[in-house]
């Protein structure tokens, strides 16, 4: 009997407003969907997972729940940690970023 290794579809994320500070993302695929939050001036990005595809004229109402990432920067924007709050898990961002680009720092 042999047995087959089912692999996923790769996570393909989708910017569905196009905004800095607040914005959705959007698998292709709609299996998962997120919102991105930044406040002016915070050095924290959060993560928060949604329900539903965003709409391009989505609502201004203020995110639910608790994220399930918090990206938490220097105050020099240089990288900080990454929080997993399910899990628990905070890590240094060199830890967990690779750098894609042969010329990006």
């Amino acid at each position: 009997m042999q047995m087959h290794s089912l692999k996923a579809i790769p996570i393909t994320l989708e910017d569905r407003t196009g905004a800095l500070t607040n914005t959705h993302f959007d698998d292709m695929y709609d299996r998962t969907f997120f919102q991105v939050v930044r406040e002016p001036g915070d050095t924290e990005t959060k993560i928060y997972e949604m329900h539903v595809r965003a709409s391009r004229s989505r609502p201004s109402a203020p995110v639910r729940g608790e994220p399930v990432i918090t990206l938490s920067f220097q105050p020099n924007e240089t990288l900080g940690t990454i929080t997993f709050v399910k899990q628990r898990t905070t890590m240094p961002m060199n830890q967990y970023l690779r750098k894609i680009s042969f010329f990006g720092s």
